[in-house]
């Protein structure tokens, strides 16, 4: 009986210490949500600061040294994207599966992500089309337009219709043991992207971060 009931304790004790370093890890953000949102859509660097051995994962999001505001990933197979500035809900973005923009006449496409405000109204989408032949990740309006943006299929390359370089992006290990790792997103030649386009290339760069330090 002592040794089923020390076992249990030892869980709880277990469950709480978890809760507990996830708490401690949560950092909170060094300005408002008006600011925060501002530069994020015009960070021409912005850091996502992940930890990669978490389900539910955090990344803190920094521009110019700051900690500007958070993602949060919950769910496996039906993964959400949360996004605050300041530490007030922004938007989210989520898989796409059973909306009409899975099923457009004439368009061959697969993996669809959809990006909604915090009243769930989409704002737009994020795509995997053949283009030219070759699958792309093609830049929506909320009405399916295309914005003339294209991401090759890991994220780390941003396009223009005519081929001009819009963006690029990587990620670094931090540490293996831990699983964190930084994920940069760097608008080229003077472009400027929104937190909305940054975030669809963080989730298509963060499937390569997540299997390097998952795979050491």
């Amino acid at each position: 009986m002592k040794r089923k009931l020390f076992a249990v304790l030892l869980c709880v004790a277990m469950i709480f210490g978890l809760c507990a370093c996830d708490m401690e890890s949560e950092s909170q953000a060094d300005v408002d949500a008006a600011t925060g949102q501002e530069m994020l859509n015009s960070a021409s660097a912005l850091t996502m600061h992940c930890n990669g051995h978490s389900v539910n994962k955090r990344c803190d999001l920094v521009v110019d040294n700051q900690v500007v505001g958070q993602l949060q990933e919950s769910g496996f197979f039906d993964a959400h994207w949360n996004i605050s500035a300041g530490g007030e809900d922004w938007f989210s973005a989520k898989f796409v599966t059973d909306e009409w923009i899975n099923n457009v006449e004439g368009v061959i496409s697969a993996t669809t992500y959809g990006v909604y405000d915090t009243s769930d109204n989409c704002i737009g989408y994020c795509q995997q089309r053949v283009v030219n032949g070759d699958y792309w990740y093609v830049f929506l309006n909320a009405d399916g337009t295309d914005r003339g943006l294209y991401m090759d299929e890991n994220g780390n390359f941003v396009y223009s219709a005519d081929g001009s370089m819009i963006a690029t992006a990587n990620y670094t290990v931090e540490s293996y043991s831990r699983g964190t790792y930084d994920t940069l997103i760097m608008p080229a030649n003077g472009n400027e992207l929104s937190a909305m386009d940054k975030l669809m290339i963080f989730i298509r760069l963060e499937r390569m971060a997540d299997e390097s330090v998952e795979e050491d």
